[in-house]
């Protein structure tokens, strides 16, 4: 009973201080989150600070054995799920649970939460039992690998870096350069070019001015090519916004934030410069700007959509 309690403790105390310090490396990150949930501008960086400091000081208090801090890890758990939930209901974004993420919101978060709820309830009903463990070494090193899983596995939808051709294009609403919106759901019987660009990245530089002619071609075939920027701690709208305007890119070019599925599902590592080609709602092609692939997506478009030569 002993070894179990002890597993517990350390697997909550491990996750909750990971947790902690995942929130104090991108508080805006976690306050955007909090946004989307419903948390009003006004407050949140209050509530930042306030789970953040929670979060420690459950954590301490299960490091030293405080039986109470697992009636806290339960209740902050719960409540952290509710906040999931909230999130699934609406537009797909990312928790920033650990810091910086890449996978929305799924049921992997809300099954991880309800593992970590069983273990403070296993825990706070072992502390009672009197006893010491008889193999602390393998009950604090199965814990501290707990914690590890518990923080990597809800993020291991992310690990794949390119939509498979065939697969259904994710839904995703994405602001423009203009203030408006993009909703792919709306483009479903069209065939549309996603492509990711950086401010930053020379490559991205040398292929702009192909991507742009790229552009002008297609429309005449009915097929839009967007240029999607992230909006992210590396390029800040500002930085997009110039880029934009001394490059002569379009206005209906996306944003990604970072809490977009556009950017964590599509595109999770943030390779630039890369590209999504979607027809009639399905990906149909994808790779890096300028290579091979590139070039035989584009011509398979104009293949089904005459119009005027695409040269090299």
């Amino acid at each position: 009973m002993a070894d179990v309690e002890l597993f517990c403790r350390v697997l909550l105390a491990a996750v909750f201080t990971a947790s902690a310090l995942g929130k104090a490396r991108d508080p805006r990150g976690f306050a955007r989150y909090l946004g989307l949930i419903g948390f009003p501008i006004r407050v949140r960086s209050v509530a930042v600070v306030a789970v953040v400091v929670g979060e420690l000081v459950t954590a301490a208090g299960l490091a030293v054995g405080v039986r109470v801090a697992y009636l806290s890890a339960a209740v902050l758990t719960v409540l952290f799920s509710g906040g999931l939930v909230v999130a699934m209901r609406g537009r797909a974004t990312v928790c920033h649970c650990f810091g910086p993420g890449r996978e929305p919101v799924s049921g992997r978060h809300l099954a991880r939460n309800a593992v970590l709820v069983v273990a403070a309830i296993a825990g706070w009903s072992l502390a009672g039992f009197p006893g010491d463990p008889a193999h602390p070494v393998i009950a604090v090193a199965a814990g501290l690998a707990a914690c590890g899983l518990a923080v990597v596995l809800p993020e291991l939808g992310a690990a794949g870096t390119v939509l498979p051709r065939g697969r259904r294009a994710p839904s995703f609403t994405a602001a423009t350069l203009d203030g408006g919106t993009f909703a792919i759901d709306d483009h479903r019987r069209t065939a549309v070019v996603l492509v990711f660009l950086s401010p930053g990245c020379a490559s991205c530089d040398r292929q702009l001015p192909r991507v742009l002619q790229v552009r002008q071609v297609l429309a005449n075939s009915g097929v839009l090519v967007l240029p999607v920027f992230f909006d992210d701690a590396h390029d800040s709208r500002a930085e997009i916004s110039a880029y934009a305007a001394a490059n002569d890119v379009p206005d209906q070019s996306l944003v990604a934030d970072a809490d977009s599925p556009l950017a964590g599902t599509y595109n999770p590592k943030r390779r630039t410069p890369f590209y999504y080609v979607i027809d009639s709602g399905s990906i149909s092609g994808s790779g890096v700007v300028g290579g091979a692939d590139w070039s035989a997506d584009l011509r398979a478009l104009l293949a089904e959509r005459p119009t005027r030569p695409l040269t090299h």
